[in-house]
């Protein structure tokens, strides 16, 4: 029995249209296969289809990754605005200025219909030695304004209403109150958005 010729597109099938339809495909030297135009169409479907799946899980998964990441930053950069003011009001500029090197903690007050503050405790290093700060900051976007920044001493520990009912009593503050203006209403912000609920209900 002769060799069938792929080109011939007879598959003993009865379909000979198959030559336009649905060709035989060649390789990379020109020698005829038995791999045909559909098998190739649906291999690269196949391979969309994983492709989008894949990405859907990555979507699923990352989010509250990035989220967090994304308030970090604006968080560091608040607390390096802060630093950057603190360096400028004591006139402490070069090598002597302090440095920031990481956020402690922090706290979002809310006091009556329009007062946002953030609270913070940071360190920052001047020279060889590490220091504990406090900022207040007023944000606003990706930008804030400094109220206040202040380099905590031992026996700093002010009391601050809005941290405390925001369940952060202990970060620190000035011993002096009035150097900060968010948290002195006794007072909580009921409406806090929860992330987790936000991603459910994607």
């Amino acid at each position: 029995m002769a060799d069938q010729d792929p080109m011939s597109g007879d598959d003993g099938s009865g379909n000979e249209d198959c030559l336009f339809d649905d060709p035989f495909l060649e390789d990379g030297f020109g020698n005829l296969t038995e791999w045909r135009l559909s098998d190739l169409k649906k291999d690269f479907l196949k391979h969309l289809e994983d492709e989008s799946s894949r990405a859907r899980t990555r979507e699923r998964k990352h989010p509250k990754e990035q989220k967090m990441k994304l308030h970090n930053d604006l968080m560091e950069q608040y607390m390096q605005s802060a630093l950057k003011k603190y360096n400028t009001e004591e006139s402490i500029d070069g090598d002597s200025g302090f440095e920031f090197v990481k956020a402690i903690k922090e706290s979002f007050i809310v006091e009556g219909a329009v007062n946002f503050y953030r609270h913070f405790n940071f360190t920052a290093m001047q020279g060889s030695t590490i220091h504990l700060f406090f900022a207040e900051v007023i944000p606003d976007g990706e930008s804030c304004d400094v109220s206040c920044c202040r380099l905590l001493q031992d026996n700093d520990n002010g009391r601050c209403l809005g941290c405390k009912n925001q369940g952060d009593p202990d970060l620190r503050h000035p011993a002096s109150d009035n150097v900060y203006a968010g948290g002195h209403e006794d007072s909580a912000f009921p409406f806090l958005i929860d992330s987790d609920s936000e991603d459910d209900g994607d």
